[in-house]
Formats: structure tokens, C-alpha cells, sequence
């Protein structure tokens, strides 16, 4: 049997408008799209080293805590 660790991603909600995504990404986040069942698509920004470590520390199946909006 396999266990998976699980590791918490905090990102925050975007708005298209809000922010160019060059802008977004020279201040090191990650722009995101959360899609899901019965749910409305969310975009999101994620900090970039983070995203990287849980990745390679974790794997490829993350949880994700969306905070507070951003640039709204």
C-alpha cells in the first residue's frame, strides 16, 4: 500500500483585469486556474519556490487553500 504525504498549498484569488500575468510573474507567483465539479472555474496566484518545493518534495497531487481575493 502506498501513503501519500500531503502538503498545503496557500494561493490567493485573482481577477483577469487585476494584474498583467508578466507583472504577476517577475513578483515570483505562479497564475492558476482551479477547475472542479459543480463549481465555477477560479483563477489564482501561487508563489513560485513554494509550488516548486511541494512538487518536488510531494508530488504532483496538491492541496490548495484559496485565501482572501486579490486585485479586486
Amino acid at each position: 500500500m502506498e501513503v501519500f504525504m500531503q502538503h498545503l498549498l496557500h494561493a490567493k484569488k485573482r481577477t483577469a483585469q487585476a494584474i498583467k500575468l508578466n507583472t504577476l510573474r517577475a513578483e515570483g507567483m505562479i497564475p492558476g486556474v482551479i477547475y472542479g465539479n459543480d463549481m465555477k472555474s477560479q483563477t489564482i496566484a501561487l508563489n513560485a519556490i513554494e509550488l516548486r518545493n511541494a512538487i518536488l518534495n510531494f508530488g504532483n497531487v496538491l492541496e490548495i487553500e484559496v485565501e482572501s481575493s486579490w486585485g479586486v
